[in-house]
């Protein structure tokens, strides 16, 4: 579980997952923080203020570093209402690390994250 600085205090707070030699990368996944002590009853007299959970991130990039240290944009995710999203990039990437951009979160004042998975 990871929960970064408040976004006022660092607009693009990152997560890196680093490796000591290149790996290939084929699919990311990013479980996001849905909050799991929110009461969600679904019944007509109780209703949340809000229509997806605050902790989860709305806006993110994943990125992979370059051999010449410069980061890449791998996979984007804009408007998630999703806890758990995978990120196919256009073809294997080979790195050395990943990193989650956070951009927006739907409501949460620090981006929540449980985990970032990098499979071949």
């Amino acid at each position: 579980m990871w929960v970064s600085a408040p976004l006022a205090d660092d607009p693009a707070p990152w997560l890196e997952l680093a490796w000591p030699e290149p790996v290939t990368v084929g699919r990311i996944e990013v479980i996001a923080d849905d909050d799991v002590n929110e009461d969600l009853i679904n019944l007509h007299h109780h209703r949340t203020p809000f229509d997806t959970l605050p902790t989860l991130p709305r806006d993110y990039r994943v990125e992979a570093r370059e051999p010449d240290g410069t980061w890449r944009v791998i996979a984007r995710a804009t408007g998630n209402r999703r806890r758990r999203e995978t990120h196919t990039p256009a073809g294997p990437v080979t790195t050395a690390a990943i990193r989650l951009v956070v951009e927006a979160t739907n409501g949460a004042a620090a981006a929540h994250v449980v985990a970032v998975r990098a499979h071949p």
